[in-house]
């Protein structure tokens, strides 16, 4: 069965050169079914709608800034909504000091997943390493803030997982049902921790992909934050090594 696969755009956000709709339409052309925004220079939400329907492409999520959620909620809301963006994600890295700032990150999440619900759209938290490998009384930074509001769901960056000596495959079994999108990213080694292109390192993206349904997941992202060479041939490799799985 065919999954849908997405690519954070920015993995591409030195090609944009201001012009989102060119961007968009390479994407497209590669054989993506998705985006996921990380940024929207300035297009209309109106003329946005139009160029991802012309193109055959969906909003699969968009990463939005806490200043953003914090100060400009229902513009933002507003217009993700009229996009068709299917779910709304924090993912900054926060300065997290103790448990507390992990409640106070799950307390901020429960209430812009309660407002993003009113708009049809879900809420994600994506993870980095910290929130995986703070842990207090044997609960990991991610449960405590996942565990403000079943809302909350769990964008997980599986090369993350990798990075803090875990078996991202397996992890993710703890998270069934809350997984709507998962970013597939790759390892080169243990040693360099380097990223590379998605099915050519070390993470076992075979049984990721392959546990999509039991995960209930639905979409599949693309990510590489750091790209050697070009940017857009790097993505189309990761793409068309998923492909192979699916």
């Amino acid at each position: 069965m065919k999954k849908n696969i997405a690519v954070q755009l920015y993995s591409l956000r030195d090609r944009v050169n201001n012009d989102l709709p060119a961007l968009l339409k390479r994407v497209a052309d590669m054989g993506f079914d998705g985006v996921e925004f990380a940024g929207f220079y300035d297009v209309p939400a109106k003329k946005l709608k139009e160029i991802l329907s012309d193109l055959g492409l969906k909003s699969a999520a968009s990463h939005t800034g806490l200043e953003l959620f914090q100060n400009e909620l229902v513009q933002t809301l507003e217009y993700n909504a009229e996009i068709g963006t299917e779910l709304m994600v924090v993912p900054h890295f926060y300065p997290f000091h103790g448990r507390q700032s992990y409640e106070q990150m799950g307390d901020w999440c429960a209430k812009w997943a309660e407002e993003a619900k009113k708009y049809g759209m879900g809420f994600a938290y994506h993870n980095h390493a910290v929130e995986i490998e703070t842990s207090f009384f044997g609960k990991r930074g991610i449960d405590i803030i996942l565990s403000a509001s079943k809302d909350i769901q769990f964008q997980a960056d599986v090369y993350w997982l990798k990075y803090v000596g875990l078996n991202p495959a397996e992890f993710l079994k703890d998270y069934i049902g809350r997984l709507p999108v998962i970013h597939l990213k790759d390892m080169k080694d243990e040693k360099s921790k380097e990223m590379t292109e998605v099915g050519t390192g070390i993470v076992d993206i075979k049984s990721i992909v392959k546990n999509c349904a039991l995960y209930g997941t639905k979409w599949l992202t693309v990510e590489q934050d750091t790209i050697k060479g070009d940017e857009f041939a790097s993505i189309k490799l990761s793409l068309e090594n998923i492909r192979k799985l699916t």
